[in-house]
């Protein structure tokens, strides 16, 4: 129940799924048959309506959730210990799973990556070295992780070193994002696109 309650909070707080979030105060010690009832009644349909909110279910399902779901439904007789492995391996699916939806939309925490990988490409890509504006980008570059390394600069000087390389970056690329605002995971996803276009 500990575990629902976790993943309740985050389908709603991260995604504005709400189906769930209505258990969220619910009793921890329920006893056998209680718990039965609740897998069942709420947890299922609840969880089922949620991921088909946020798209989850439509995808490929790489976690099976679809199946997991649709097993659980159909099997009646199942007992309380039996199903508590089974809810258990449904809700680590369901973390994984919204864990991934959410690295879709970009990852603050490869900020540095992105930038190291930024600086290998102008420095070692033959149609990139050529560009007048390459030694930018590499300088910038430079300058980013080693302010980083030393703890003088942080992740929010990344819209301003963005903004410093973007015009090289659609040089290069094309335009496939603005590479503007202050949010960081919608910029580092903008920035892995541009890369990703540019290693090939």
């Amino acid at each position: 129940m500990e575990i629902y309650r976790g993943v309740a909070v985050r389908l709603a707080e991260g995604f504005g799924a709400k189906a769930s979030a209505s258990d969220a105060d619910l009793k921890t010690d329920l006893p056998p048959a209680a718990y039965v009832e609740f897998v069942r009644s709420r947890l299922v349909p609840h969880l089922k309506a949620d991921l088909q909110q946020i798209g989850a279910l439509g995808r490929a399902d790489p976690f099976g959730l679809g199946a997991s779901l649709a097993a659980m439904a159909a099997h009646k007789s199942a007992s309380a210990p039996e199903l508590v492995d089974a809810v258990s391996t449904l809700l680590n699916a369901v973390d994984a799973q919204l864990t991934a939806l959410q690295l879709e939309k970009g990852d603050p925490a490869d900020i540095v990556q992105m930038v190291r990988w930024q600086k290998q490409l102008f420095r070692q890509q033959p149609k990139l070295t050529g560009l007048n504006c390459a030694p930018k980008v590499i300088n910038a570059s430079t300058e980013f992780l080693n302010g980083r390394e030393s703890g003088q600069v942080t992740n929010h000087a990344y819209p301003e070193l963005l903004e410093e390389v973007s015009g090289c970056l659609r040089e290069a690329a094309g335009a496939l994002g603005d590479l503007k605002g202050n949010d960081l995971a919608k910029l580092e996803k903008e920035h892995r696109d541009y890369l990703l276009a540019l290693a090939k």
